[in-house]
């Protein structure tokens, strides 16, 4: 079950209050806070930045060219460099809410949008797969799982991108209960799908663990 969110006046409200397969979900909880999380180290070598906001655009953005809900930066001699918007909760194509595996609704759900800024020439526009993970024991958690995904449909380019935060948000519910997941995090069987705001019935991403230099690594901001 997949589904588009409306424009509206108050957008923000409703995009976190998705209806998927019939059972209603409130993530507005998680709306305040602002991110700073650092992806996995490139082939090159560094690591990317991001900007995070969850059911709004950034409200304090580090740099004002970052317009949209997930910014990436490049660290350069500690300056923030802007690079693109990654995602948006208030351009079009709007982001679209699943699950992220239909016949287990306890895995979670997953929000895809296809609405970043251009990716260089290729003609696409930057995507993003967020995972929100049903956990009733973990602590709420965010971090970048992949900045480099393989079946982009940019090739050679790294425009598509994977965040997971861990939520019992994300849990469905029985009589305002949450359900946790009925098993633990496995390796998913089948990478995401991109193109088209559709989402193939994989399993959730492993846990990244968080390394040196800061990978996994979450600050907050303003």
């Amino acid at each position: 079950t997949m589904v588009a969110i409306a424009p509206s006046s108050a957008m923000p409200l409703q995009a976190c209050q998705p209806v998927i397969g019939g059972q209603q979900y409130d993530l507005t909880a998680l709306e305040g806070p602002v991110f700073i999380t650092v992806g996995p180290e490139t082939p090159s070598g560094f690591k990317y930045v991001y900007q995070l906001q969850l059911c709004r655009d950034i409200s304090k953005p580090m740099i004002p060219q970052c317009v949209g809900s997930a910014c990436q930066y490049m660290n350069s001699a500690n300056e923030y460099l802007y690079l693109a918007s990654v995602s948006s909760w208030s351009r079009r194509p709007y982001p679209v809410w699943s699950f992220i595996n239909p016949s287990d609704p306890t895995e979670g759900i997953v929000l895809t949008s296809e609405n970043g800024d251009m990716c260089g020439s290729s003609g696409f526009r930057r995507q993003m797969n967020f995972f929100f993970n049903c956990s009733t024991s973990r602590p709420t958690s965010i971090q970048v799982l992949s900045d480099s995904v393989a079946n982009c449909p940019a090739p050679g380019l790294s425009c598509c991108y994977n965040f997971q935060i861990t939520t019992h948000l994300a849990c469905p519910t029985n009589g305002g209960n949450p359900i946790g997941p009925s098993s633990p995090l496995q390796q998913q069987q089948q990478p995401p799908v991109y193109g088209g705001g559709s989402v193939g019935p994989f399993r959730p991403p492993p846990q990244v663990q968080g390394g040196g230099g800061g990978e996994g690594e979450v600050r907050w901001w303003g």
